[in-house]
């Protein structure tokens, strides 16, 4: 499925990765299922553009760190830096429209 990312391989797994990166904090509750799913079909349509990591939620500091306050929390990284978040669950189709911006910034538009 996706690779779990902590403290220890954050750096090199998010901050120089090359691709656009998706990391969602998800916990493993009722909603877990359909943002899962939702994430592998987008992994299946962005797949060479963009990598989609989860954050292992067994990782309270590091979740605090982040600052992330809500389930689930989707953060876009464009070269290292954050570009971007979505909070809460509001569907497959927000997130894939979440995505595709991501992804377009990624590809070639200015990220000012």
């Amino acid at each position: 499925m996706f690779e779990l990312i902590d403290d220890e391989n954050f750096e090199v797994e998010v901050l120089r990765e090359t691709k656009a990166v998706l990391l969602a904090y998800v916990r493993r509750d009722h909603k877990y299922s359909e943002v899962t799913s939702a994430l592998k079909e987008l992994s299946k349509i962005y797949g060479d553009t963009l990598k989609i990591l989860l954050l292992d939620d067994n990782q309270n500091g590091f979740v605090q760190r982040l600052e992330i306050m809500g389930d689930p929390t989707l953060i876009c990284f464009l070269k290292g830096e954050e570009r971007g978040r979505l909070i809460g669950w509001t569907g497959a189709e927000a997130l894939a429209s979440f995505v595709s911006l991501l992804v377009s910034r990624h590809s070639g538009s200015s990220m000012n």
